[in-house]
């Protein structure tokens, strides 16, 4: 299994019309890679759902792994973070 190994990708910051996170998967899936590790900083809470739909379906798989980072939990509310992000949170 080939796994490709990302950190602090801040998808965030860029302009939505690039579509950064779904173009980052597509490419790391034509690299040969079986699977995603994410350790962290991946975005924003209020688009950090949205960003890593967006990874995973350019990826073309679930195989998508990751550890939340600081970054991606500022400004949330807990509670409504766990909802939104975490199945059965």
């Amino acid at each position: 299994m080939k796994l490709a190994w990302c950190t602090d990708t801040h998808f965030d910051i860029y302009d939505e019309s690039l579509n950064v996170p779904l173009r980052m998967g597509a490419a790391l899936r034509e690299a040969g890679n079986d699977g995603i590790v994410i350790s962290g900083d991946i975005s924003q809470s209020h688009l950090l759902k949205e960003h890593l739909s967006a990874l995973t379906t350019g990826f073309g798989s679930n195989n998508v792994y990751y550890v939340l980072g600081n970054h991606d939990v500022l400004g949330s509310d807990s509670g409504e973070f766990r909802k939104n992000i975490i199945p059965n949170g």
